[in-house]
């Protein structure tokens, strides 16, 4: 029976929920806005299944990769829509003519991030693009299995820990399923992003939201929010406090910081990231429109790659890594966090406000909880 104690054992991928054959497990938000699960014991049978399908509990043995590569798709519309090269897209959209289908994070109405499952170009626009809140499996994984035993391929992109649940989730018709995942710096709270809109836009009807908007170019990314009154918000990570908080690592899961999943401990066939260290390697593909990165583990994405136009790259790992830090480091705690979720408990509705104080502290205050981390950390409290 799953059984979380320590909050940083669980990455809320939900695979416990769907393998339960009794359906006594439910996901249930805490404080700071993470799911948990929850047992109901007098429906549990003690079969085990939960614990077998969970990755912290099972983390994925070490897998290098075979091959690194360079990306940019060759579609201005695809380009500009994409977080960085169009990478996904590419592999979306060969799965989808192969008559297979694309799993992947998505907004839904209430602009929370949800997984879905789509087989269509049309509906794989929504899964377009970076999203920096947790998602929502729900029931994806029962979804991609399903698929898998009617002989269609699948494609699923996510979080390092949900492909790692995901592959230990599906049984059987393993050869059919292609997973993605990407560097991950952490997953920041859905409570903290709801209220972040609520407190910026109030009664305002939003109609898109762009965490990667390139209007000002790629590596200059803003996110942009659009309203139904025709106004467009274009926040830097310097002008929001959500992407000032996420940057400085305030608002990340647990589990985040002593994540399993970093370097090459993974369950995909590859990793995808944004080349940010291309400046110094390449002289190619520098329209600030975004490059793909890509590291292959089988041959199957090796070719797929190579077929797709993807530049096989030939740089030792360090140099490609050089900002990508998160592929094999832990993010960095702090103990701005548990200040920030320790209000959280008193004062749920005024986060933000707490939030924008956070991040925006003198230099007196910054040393003073950087004291802070340091004695958290050697108390074995962060």
């Amino acid at each position: 029976m799953i059984s979380v104690k320590d909050k940083e054992k669980c990455c809320g991928c939900e695979a416990c929920v769907q393998i339960c054959p009794q359906r006594c497990i439910t996901f249930d938000e805490d404080s700071e806005g993470f799911r948990y699960p929850r047992v109901d014991t007098a429906k549990c049978v003690q079969c085990g299944l939960c614990t077998q399908v969970c990755p912290m509990l099972n983390s994925p043995k070490e897998m290098s990769s075979l091959q690194a590569f360079s990306y940019q798709s060759a579609a201005p519309k695809i380009l500009s829509k994409s977080s960085s090269g169009g990478l996904f897209s590419a592999l979306a959209s060969h799965m989808l003519s192969q008559g297979g289908v694309v799993a992947g994070a998505r907004f839904n109405e209430r602009w929370e991030v949800e997984h879905t499952c789509v087989d269509t170009l049309d509906e794989l626009e929504d899964l377009r693009t970076s999203k920096y809140v947790q998602s929502r499996v729900g029931h994806t994984f029962k979804e991609v299995a399903e698929t898998l035993s009617k002989g269609r391929p699948v494609l699923f992109c996510g979080t390092p820990c949900q492909v790692a649940a995901l592959r230990r989730f599906v049984r059987r018709n393993q050869e059919l399923l292609t997973c993605a995942d990407f560097i991950c710096h952490g997953v920041p709270s859905p409570l903290v992003w709801r209220q972040w809109l609520s407190s910026t836009f109030k009664d305002s009807k939003i109609t898109e939201i762009n965490f990667r908007s390139k209007s000002k170019g790629w590596r200059n990314y803003h996110l942009e929010v659009r309203l139904a009154s025709g106004e467009v918000f274009s926040f830097a990570i310097p002008d929001s406090a959500y992407t000032r908080a996420f940057s400085a690592n305030i608002t990340l899961r647990p589990s985040c910081y002593r994540c399993p999943m970093r370097g090459d401990h993974r369950s995909s066939d590859l990793t995808m990231a944004d080349f940010w260290g291309l400046d110094h390697l390449m002289d190619s593909m520098q329209n600030d429109q975004g490059v793909s990165l890509a590291f292959a583990r089988t041959e199957k994405v090796m070719k797929l790659l190579e077929d797709l136009g993807a530049v096989p790259l030939n740089y030792p790992m360090t140099e490609l890594l050089r900002k990508n830090s998160s592929y094999a480091h832990q993010t960095p705690t702090t103990a701005l966090r548990h200040e920030l979720f320790s209000y959280a408990v008193k004062h749920p509705d005024t986060i933000i406000e707490r939030l924008e104080q956070l991040t925006h502290l003198s230099p007196m205050q910054r040393r003073y909880y950087k004291i802070c981390t340091f004695v958290r950390k050697i108390f074995g409290m962060i």
